[in-house]
C-alpha cells in the first residue's frame, strides 16, 4: 500500500521482482571538448527527492558520450558501494543502447550486487532494456511519465550547473585578460567586491581604493569590464 500506482506501473511494465522506490537518472550535459558535468536526480515513490541530487566535474574530455556516463555511472556507484549514497531500485541514463552498454560496464567494475538498468532514448522516447527488446509505451502510461519526469529534471539540473560553471569560467577570462591581473590581484580584486559583476560600473578610483591596486591597473580592468558588461550578464 506504500508504493505509488506509478511505480507499481513501472514494475509491471518493466518486469522488474520490486518496485523501484528509489530510482536514479544520469545526464551528461558537454558542449565541445570542455566542461561535460554530469547530473544525477533521484525520486523515491515517483517524487523528487532534491536531497539525493548530485553533480559532477567530469575528467573525461567530450565529446564521448559512453566514456563520459561511464566514468559518471562509476564514480557514483563507488559512493553507493561505501554506504554515502544510498542504494536504488532502478537506475536509468538518458541515451540508447550505447549509453546502457557503457553505464553497465561501469557497474561490473564496482558495484557488488546487481541492479536494473534502462536508457530513455530521446528521439521516439524508447526505453531501452538490455535483456529485452526495446520498449515503445503508450504516451500516456504512467510508467512513461515518470520515466520522462526524471529524464528531464536530470536534464535541467545539468544544464543549470553547466551554466554556472561556463559563466564562472568566462568571468575569470575576464579578469585574467586585463595586462598585469594575476592570481594575486584577481584574487584581491574579487575579495575587495565579491564579483565581477559587482564591479561593473565603479569607477576606477574605488576600484584601486578598495582592491589596493595601482590605479592604471584599476584603469584597464574598469574599461575592460565596461567593453564586456553585457557578455558577464548573461549566463550563457
Amino acid at each position: 500500500a506504500r508504493f505509488s500506482p506509478e511505480v507499481l506501473d513501472l514494475q509491471r511494465t518493466l518486469a522488474l521482482g520490486v518496485p523501484p522506490w528509489r530510482v536514479v537518472c544520469f545526464d551528461i550535459s558537454n558542449f565541445g571538448a570542455e566542461g561535460a558535468v554530469a547530473a544525477v536526480v533521484a525520486a523515491e515513490n515517483g517524487r523528487a527527492r532534491k536531497g539525493l541530487y548530485r553533480r559532477m566535474r567530469l575528467r573525461h574530455p567530450g565529446p564521448d558520450d559512453f566514456a563520459m556516463i561511464g566514468e559518471a555511472v562509476e564514480r557514483y556507484w563507488t559512493r553507493v558501494e561505501s554506504g554515502e549514497e544510498p542504494r536504488p531500485d532502478l537506475l536509468m541514463v538518458d541515451g540508447g543502447a550505447g549509453q546502457v552498454g557503457a553505464a553497465r560496464a561501469a557497474l561490473d567494475r564496482v558495484a557488488t550486487a546487481p541492479v536494473p538498468l534502462i536508457g530513455l532514448a530521446k528521439r521516439e522516447e524508447t526505453v531501452i532494456r538490455e535483456d529485452a527488446p526495446p520498449l515503445t509505451l503508450p504516451r500516456r502510461s504512467a510508467a512513461l511519465r515518470s520515466l520522462q519526469r526524471l529524464r528531464d529534471e536530470a536534464h535541467r539540473f545539468g544544464i543549470t550547473y553547466h551554466r554556472r560553471l561556463r559563466a564562472r569560467s568566462r568571468i575569470a577570462s575576464a579578469l585574467d585578460a586585463v595586462p598585469g591581473v594575476g592570481p594575486a590581484r584577481r584574487a584581491a580584486l574579487l575579495k575587495a567586491f565579491g564579483s565581477v559583476a559587482a564591479m561593473r560600473g565603479v569607477a576606477a578610483e574605488e576600484i584601486a581604493r578598495r582592491a589596493g591596486v595601482p590605479r592604471p591597473l584599476a584603469e584597464r580592468v574598469a574599461s575592460r569590464l565596461d567593453e564586456g558588461g553585457d557578455a558577464l550578464r548573461r549566463p550563457a
